[in-house]
């Protein structure tokens, strides 16, 4: 494998390693372990929170691969289904948790995606300028973890250069629409955490 392959499947590698529904996931994950009480008695609202946030958003990866329609569209398609089937699971998360009255930890996840969710889009329409959603989920979720766990969450922050790299290396993304992306995934999050939690 020359050299020039290998750089491309790693960062292919990191990519996914990192894609917004993972670092969810683990993030969820971290907030579970330190303190399963924050997510309620039993794995109720845990369960419902990786539902959301993590498997019905990497369900639409594999719809994008089975729908004919979506297939033919290659990257650009599977990325617009990407973004309109996680929405859609944040809402109904959202809207589920606010309803049902759910802990303050499991109501302030998704809170904190629809925020950045939503500040992103207006950013990416209103100034045709494609911040990345991307940076914005490992920031979002990073930020999060360390506002409940505490500051030592922050030494994942670390792993931003390699996050950078991969975007950069497969082409997705430019070193402003990373920044951009990480910016507005810390400060919805951190606006989210300081009125919510």
């Amino acid at each position: 494998m020359g050299d020039g392959r290998t750089a491309n499947w790693l960062a292919r590698l990191v990519s996914m390693i990192t894609a917004p529904p993972i670092m969810a996931g683990a993030a969820a994950g971290v907030v579970h372990a330190y303190s399963p009480n924050l997510f309620g008695e039993g794995p109720k609202w845990f369960m419902i929170a990786l539902l959301f946030l993590t498997v019905i958003p990497l369900a639409s990866y594999v719809a994008a691969r089975i729908i004919p329609s979506i297939r033919v569209l290659g990257r650009k398609g599977q990325r617009k289904l990407a973004f309109i089937v996680s929405v859609i699971s944040y809402v109904a998360g959202a809207i589920g948790c606010l309803s049902a009255k759910a802990p303050r930890v499991v109501s302030a996840f998704f809170l904190s995606y629809l925020a950045a969710g939503g500040i992103l889009s207006l950013i990416n329409s209103a100034f045709k300028f494609r911040a990345s959603g991307h940076a914005c989920g490992f920031s979002g979720p990073i930020t999060i973890v360390a506002a409940i766990v505490g500051p030592v969450a922050l030494s994942a922050f670390a792993a931003l250069p390699l996050v950078f790299w991969s975007r950069l290396q497969m082409q997705r993304h430019s070193k402003a629409q990373l920044w951009s992306g990480t910016a507005v995934g810390i400060a919805a999050t951190a606006a989210v955490i300081k009125a919510f939690l």
